[in-house]
């Protein structure tokens, strides 16, 4: 999910993945968030032999791993092929204009950056999601057959809908088939939707998405993306940061969020995590979190292959160390000796184990970073992170380089920022010497793409222990999820591209 927040004298994106809000929608059931569950049904209602199952959990669980759908492995990879669900709902959410240009300009810009960097092993025939079971008889058979939703859509189109045998009997003797319907060419399919929803109700978020449902090989085959009506922007002066949103959001619905990493693929298709009996992975019973608030959970656990955790800076913090992935941080920072690529450690979101974000205090304009300001890069990192999933191939011609902390060296991830009040990278941090209201601070950013001002500043309390670099500790950035490193940040008219800016 996408918030906008006003600072001081810039603005800039606060993105925040699968906030419990947005589970609250009829989106994949996440073993790692909630536990799966089967609500038992009263007796008088449906008898004693049926559990009621909400069409969220069946959608996610069983279903999508079924004969349809399939790939041809000796077909090769070819252009990801997404579908888009024109959902927009609601008479007078859009106007013309607004919705023209979500529907015809914006939303189409990111499916073809997306199609043209992403490749997939293509869905033979036409791809179909699964229908919806709200009531099971107690050997799984379903007797009840439920709306099929994704995100805020009513419904998800009867199209683009498989088979579902329903039986009015324990025994399956007496049973009708739903006809399924003819599907679409794609890979994927996505819901998008702009309404003014709770999450959007204080006008800081931009938008939301997530995964609805997932193929037999754990890839998103079904997603949804809503965007806040009152953040869509048609000025040519916003399109780069409306893009990157969009891109943003619909690279979450295709599995770059924390309830990935546990069903992540090896080059050959097999897991990396272990599976049960049903292809599952179990989930960990009380886990504790990596992060800056220490959630305990009940979570899908990645195998170490995927995921390492160790202490960072004081803090513990869940790395990204798929092989693709750690070449391409090591490359960046210059650091032979990294594990992998560190996952945000602040919590962006209710309810998440592990970070949907790289970190961002290292990688501050990387397009998949929690926050993005003045210019979203569209790295090799995040193109590696997609194909260490094993269910996509990259073209990484479609990538530009991340200059934020490039060939640093090891001290610049492992160290403070600020050691002593002193910035210890006065090319990318801050310190009280150029503290603004003091009068001194404006300058470059890192990238020298805009201008701006160091965002060091007070909080009415101190701040965690691990991110005092000051002998204030009340002191520290705008930017929580930069571990509160003081840096350069543009002016919200800040960007030297821009002629409006000249």
């Amino acid at each position: 999910m996408l918030r906008l927040e006003e600072l001081r004298r810039g603005a800039f994106i606060v993105c925040a993945s699968l906030l419990a809000a947005a589970r609250a929608l009829p989106v994949e059931h996440h073993h790692d968030d909630h536990g799966h569950v089967d609500h038992a049904c009263p007796y008088d209602a449906l008898g004693p032999e049926v559990v009621v199952r909400a069409p969220q959990e069946y959608a996610s669980s069983r279903s999508p791993r079924r004969r349809l759908n399939a790939t041809d492995p000796n077909a090769g990879w070819s252009s990801l092929r997404i579908h888009v669900i024109d959902a927009v709902t609601g008479a007078g959410v859009l106007d013309a204009a607004s919705e023209a240009f979500l529907l015809g300009t914006l939303v189409p810009s990111a499916v073809g950056w997306l199609e043209a960097a992403l490749l997939v092993e293509p869905v033979v025939g036409t791809l179909k999601a699964a229908r919806a079971c709200g009531a099971l008889w107690s050997n799984g058979v379903c007797t009840l057959e439920a709306t099929t939703a994704c995100g805020h859509a009513a419904a998800v189109p009867a199209e683009l809908l498989d088979e579902l045998t329903v039986c009015d009997d324990f025994t399956a003797a007496s049973c009708t088939v739903v006809a399924a319907g003819a599907g679409v060419a794609a890979d994927f399919a996505i819901s998008i939707t702009a309404l003014d929803t709770t999450l959007c109700s204080s006008g800081a978020t931009i938008a939301y998405a997530s995964a609805c449902q997932r193929d037999q090989h754990d890839r998103p085959i079904l997603g949804h993306a809503n965007f806040c009506p009152s953040q869509l922007s048609t000025a040519a002066s916003d399109w780069d940061e409306q893009r990157a949103t969009a891109v943003h959001e619909l690279l979450h619905a295709l599995g770059f969020s924390s309830d990935s990493w546990a069903l992540f693929r090896r080059d050959d298709g097999t897991p990396y995590t272990a599976r049960d009996a049903n292809g599952d992975v179990v989930p960990t019973a009380s886990y504790t979190c990596p992060g800056a608030d220490g959630t305990v959970a009940d979570v899908r656990v990645p195998d170490a292959e995927t995921l390492v955790v160790s202490a960072l800076n004081g803090v513990n913090v869940g790395w990204l160390a798929t092989p693709r992935v750690t070449s391409v941080a090591r490359d960046i920072f210059d650091c032979a000796t990294l594990v992998g690529a560190p996952l945000e450690n602040q919590p962006t979101s209710t309810g998440a184990c592990f970070g949907s974000h790289w970190e961002q205090r290292l990688f501050m304009h990387e397009l998949m970073a929690s926050t993005t300001s003045h210019t979203a890069v569209y790295s090799s990192l995040t193109l590696a992170a997609l194909e260490d999933s094993g269910w996509y191939r990259a073209d990484y011609a479609y990538a530009t380089a991340l200059l934020w902390g490039r060939h640093r060296g090891c001290a610049f991830v492992n160290q403070p920022c600020v050691a002593g009040g002193t910035s210890a990278d006065e090319h990318h941090f801050c310190d009280a010497a150029y503290n603004i209201s003091a009068g001194a601070g404006v300058g470059c950013t890192a990238d020298h793409k805009a201008r701006g001002y160091c965002n060091l500043q007070s909080y009415s309390s101190a701040l965690p222990a691990p991110f005092q670099y000051f002998s204030d500790p009340t002191m520290g950035s705008s930017l929580a999820t930069a571990d509160y490193c003081p840096f350069h940040q543009s002016w919200s008219s800040g960007a030297c591209q821009e002629p409006s800016n000249q």
